[in-house]
């Protein structure tokens, strides 16, 4: 900023000196000579300050991390643990519904996103089950879906 304030007091104080050399100045042949003189004078101050200040600034937008790139990163991992964390819980309870159940899952899968508020949600749960429990598929989808109130898509393996 103090930048910014010289620059425009040099070319205010050029502006000023030409003014007053301009209402000294003799008319006559002389004249137009001396406000060809006193025009690159200020042409030469305005580009000078110019100069100066664009030098002197740093432009963060031409930057790929933002001014607070240490906060996002930090926000970013915070938020990573907290999937993960959130994920393996949901794992643990679905894995305990069905046990309730005495049904045995041979995988379960948490599918989550990030919105832009950075709110993690969960999306769907998919659940594989062994292959002998094809009967069992449309019932852990409705139990699962009726206790948690989360989109369920159940498959059975094929191994």
């Amino acid at each position: 900023m103090t930048e910014l304030k010289a620059g425009t007091l040099v070319i205010c104080c050029a502006a000023v000196l030409c003014s007053i050399f301009e209402v000294i100045c003799p008319n006559g042949k002389m004249e137009k000579v001396i406000q060809m003189v006193l025009g690159l004078f200020m042409v030469s101050s305005i580009l000078i300050s110019i100069q100066s200040i664009t030098c002197k600034l740093h432009f963060d937008s031409l930057s790929h991390k933002p001014a607070n790139y240490k906060d996002c990163k930090f926000k970013e991992a915070v938020n990573e643990q907290l999937r993960g964390r959130i994920s393996q819980k949901m794992k643990e309870i679905v894995l305990k519904i069905l046990k309730e159940n005495e049904i045995e899952a041979k995988k379960v899968d948490i599918i989550m996103d990030t919105k832009e508020d950075n709110c993690i949600s969960i999306k769907n749960i998919g659940v594989i089950l062994n292959r002998g429990d094809v009967e069992k598929k449309h019932f852990v989808k409705k139990v699962l879906e009726e206790r948690l109130d989360i989109t369920t898509h159940v498959d059975v393996g094929s191994d």
